[in-house]
């Protein structure tokens, strides 16, 4: 066969492989951070390769040919001297740029630089400037134009669009995950605390409810100005913000948030415990999201309700369960008799913690005393596993039945999108993963 025909099989091939790579590359995407920068994913050895592969490119190979052509030995001092500032360039350069980007989660100088200093002119400026490298791309395609047109026989026109369309595709698909195999939004979660021991412990008042409702409410209010806010100030009942003192001659009268999200508006949740009329409206107010668990399926109904009135209250037309996360508690096993079997102990555990808290229904004082001593689970009458599976607290089967199970549940709540599948307080952590894997292979796909 001949050159040309070589070629043509080699850039089929090369096409694919290409195509390939970044399918591949797309499935581990999850995220922005992820398209743009692949943090964390490859080690030394791959980011060498990728290094190599991006200073030693097409235009380096032939554009060095050509230099050397048209000024003899003496271009060979670029050859020599090139990778030499480059990569010490690269190590002066990387530990700085790497954490800069890490601190304030950016992915580019433009975008760390318009967040360092808070100036969307910054941010335009520098990704003007960056075009620049657009001079460097030039040399790339050039390279794939005059490769293709000695090798393939191409016209250049045409040489130029099969080089873009290949590397459009791959890049678009796949991201940095491609780019280096070849050469986001913020979610925030909010809470008033369980716990006296820990909340009054650390200086905030938890025996005094209305004190604690006050101050939690206070901060979420200085939280969302903080990210939906250019520049902020506060004052209210426990904080005034930023504080009035002089400074230099002046008293600072507004901050701003560094870096802010880049994503408005945040995200945020928030279990909803009590369901207080208060708790749910001042949730509405800010469009906090909420989650309720503890594998109370059936215990939820009213919460699930509440938060649905508190929206109609706001004026806001929302179906049953939107905005909201419930929790399942579940473990997977082949029979149902065999799934209550194997989690009886971890259930228990589980009890310990969260029946005091409530998330078992309404206890007696002596029903809690008595599942703080040892074995006293069994003493204390609350319902046993089987008896939380059949009131649909729990699900213990498996997994085509809990797929049942959650379509009763969605049935039931047409407006919930979320669930948190959960095991027991106390189960091992290999216990978890296996239960993890397997309602990921066999369960998730029936949604999909």
């Amino acid at each position: 066969m001949s050159l040309t025909t070589w070629s043509w099989i080699f850039l089929v091939f090369y096409i694919l492989m290409m195509v390939g790579i970044g399918i591949y590359a797309q499935r581990k995407i999850k995220h922005a951070d992820d398209f743009a920068t692949a943090r964390g994913a490859y080690g030394p050895f791959f980011l060498a390769l990728a290094f190599a592969a991006s200073t030693a490119s097409g235009a380096t190979f032939l554009g060095s040919s050509a230099l050397s052509y048209e000024w003899g030995f003496a271009a060979n001092w670029g050859n020599f001297l090139y990778p030499i500032g480059v990569y010490f360039g690269i190590l002066i350069s990387m530990r700085l740029i790497a954490t800069a980007g890490n601190r304030f989660g950016n992915r580019s100088i433009p975008e760390y630089l318009g967040d360092r200093y808070q100036s969307e002119g910054i941010r335009i400026l520098v990704s003007i400037l960056s075009l620049i490298l657009f001079f460097y791309l030039a040399g790339q395609l050039v390279s794939g134009v005059v490769m293709f047109e000695i090798m393939l026989g191409l016209d250049a026109e045409w040489a130029l669009v099969i080089t873009t369309i290949v590397l459009l595709f791959y890049v678009v698909l796949g991201g940095a995950h491609a780019d280096i195999l070849t050469d986001g939004r913020i979610v925030f979660g909010v809470g008033r605390g369980y716990h006296t021991r820990e909340v009054e412990s650390l200086g905030g008042p938890m025996l005094d409810k209305e004190a604690n409702r006050e101050i939690f409410e206070e901060q979420v209010d200085i939280l969302f100005k903080a990210f939906h806010q250019e520049s902020f100030s506060h004052k209210g009942k426990y904080y005034t913000l930023p504080p009035k003192v002089p400074y230099r001659g002046y008293e600072l009268e507004e901050l701003t948030l560094v870096p802010r999200p880049k994503n408005l508006p945040v995200e945020c949740w928030q279990p909803v415990v009590s369901a207080t009329d208060r708790g749910l409206d001042f949730m509405i107010k800010h469009g906090i999201k909420g989650v309720i668990g503890g594998g109370a399926a059936l215990l939820a109904e009213g919460p699930i309700q509440s938060f649905q009135q508190a929206h109609i209250r706001a004026g806001q037309d929302v179906a049953l369960g939107e905005n909201l996360c419930l929790g399942i508690s579940y473990h997977l096993a082949p029979t149902k008799e065999q799934a209550i079997s194997e989690a009886e102990k971890y259930y228990q555990e589980h009890a310990k913690m969260f029946g005091p808290l409530g998330f078992l229904g309404r206890l007696k004082p002596e029903q809690v005393e008595a599942l703080g001593e040892r074995g006293g689970v069994t003493k204390s009458g609350i319902p046993t596993l089987a008896e939380a599976c059949e009131t649909a607290s729990w699900y213990c089967g498996p997994p085509e039945g809990f797929i049942e199970f959650l379509k009763e549940v969605g049935e039931k709540f047409p407006g919930l999108d979320h669930v948190n599948v959960q095991s027991a307080m106390g189960t091992p952590e290999s216990v978890m993963i296996e239960q993890l894997e397997w309602f990921g292979k066999e369960i998730i796909p029936a949604f999909q």
